[in-house]
């Protein structure tokens, strides 16, 4: 019995060893892809500041290690600027 919990804990731990840096390259990934499609579309001023300032949380959260909360306000600004929802 505690040979398999052992195995299990060891196994939930590995994982997340490897899913974490991988989750982490994403957000660079997505906040360069909305710039990108401002860079190709044509917004007014307000809505590609505000997506600007969403973008720049995003990257300030990434560098912080809170990549769910980054992916968030990835999200955030693809909304402000009316883009299709990202599957991430």
């Amino acid at each position: 019995m505690r040979k398999t919990l052992f195995a299990v804990v060891l196994a939930v731990l590995s994982l997340g060893l490897v899913v974490s840096p991988v989750w982490a390259g994403t957000c660079p990934k997505k906040i360069q892809e909305v710039k990108d499609a401002m860079t190709k579309g044509k917004y007014d001023k307000a809505k590609s500041d505000q997506a600007t300032a969403t973008l720049g949380e995003a990257q300030k959260l990434h560098e912080a290690g809170q990549h769910d909360q980054a992916l968030k306000k990835v999200h955030e600004a693809r909304d402000v600027l009316g883009l299709p929802k990202a599957t991430f």
